[in-house]
């Protein structure tokens, strides 16, 4: 799953990845120890993981595809609600969407793991627009970089809708928050759930497939989907860069910056 988790890295947006942090930050003690007490957290928890999985079935478990595969369907009927609920919470929560979509195929196959990312992304954008609508920019600036909003302003202005079905269609936005942004804009959202019901099929089968060809071992077929998750998150982890290269409004905003 490593090039899920590359892609990751590059599309969930950088607040969301600030909550680890905020998580292991205490507001009582001096700033110039919080490294060290991050860091003395963060040490425990790895030797805890590490030994309950040396020490734990958990090392069987995860042995192989095939084990964790088993692990998975153990919980039955659920092992999809599972899947579809963790879609929907990626949104909001520093979550990674793209190695739940993943698993899906690993899990369910190509194309049911497909269709339970691709329900569960989609509420999950949906319902962030709807909460948009209710709650405004605030709600908003909680969870997206301001960075973000100022770019898919400059972009939805200058190509409007077609900005939503690009940002989808290549990650120069964090697929997350894409239901956040759009909130803000004067957007249907009957026009948004269209664009999305389109936007997220890319994606959602390009990892789903990753996932499915995982599970089965080492292939062509797994090099070639490893090879083009790698060149999307590649744009994911540049997407500042690119957009400032093609868009002159960014390249302007960020020289003023």
């Amino acid at each position: 799953m490593s090039c899920c988790f590359f892609f990751w890295i590059g599309t969930i947006s950088r607040k969301k990845q600030r909550v680890f942090i905020i998580l292991l930050s205490f507001s009582h003690i001096n700033k110039k120890y919080h490294l060290y007490v991050n860091l003395s957290i963060l040490a425990l928890v790895i030797l805890l993981l590490a030994g309950s999985y040396y020490f734990s079935p958990l090392k069987d478990i995860f042995s192989s595809p095939e084990k964790i595969k088993s692990f998975f369907l153990s919980f039955g009927k659920l092992t999809p609600v599972a899947l579809f609920i963790s879609m929907i919470i990626s949104v909001p929560l520093p979550i990674p969407s793209s190695l739940i979509n993943a698993l899906s195929g690993f899990i369910m196959g190509p194309l049911f793991g497909m269709m339970i990312a691709y329900l569960g992304l989609k509420t999950g954008l949906l319902l962030s627009f709807l909460l948009v609508r209710k709650l405004g920019r605030p709600f908003v600036e909680r969870l997206a970089d301001e960075k973000e909003i100022s770019h898919f302003k400059i972009i939805f202005k200058k190509y409007e809708t077609s900005a939503i079905l690009i940002s989808f269609m290549v990650p120069i936005f964090p697929a997350d928050i894409i239901g956040l942004l759009a909130g803000l804009t004067k957007i249907k959202f009957r026009h948004f759930a269209l664009l999305v019901a389109v936007g997220l099929i890319p994606r959602t089968i390009l990892l789903s497939l990753f996932g499915s060809e995982l599970a089965k071992g080492f292939s062509v077929e797994l090099v070639l989907i490893s090879l083009l998750v790698l060149v999307f998150g590649s744009i994911a982890v540049f997407r500042h860069r690119i957009k400032i290269f093609f868009v002159k409004e960014i390249r302007e905003l960020e020289k003023e910056i």
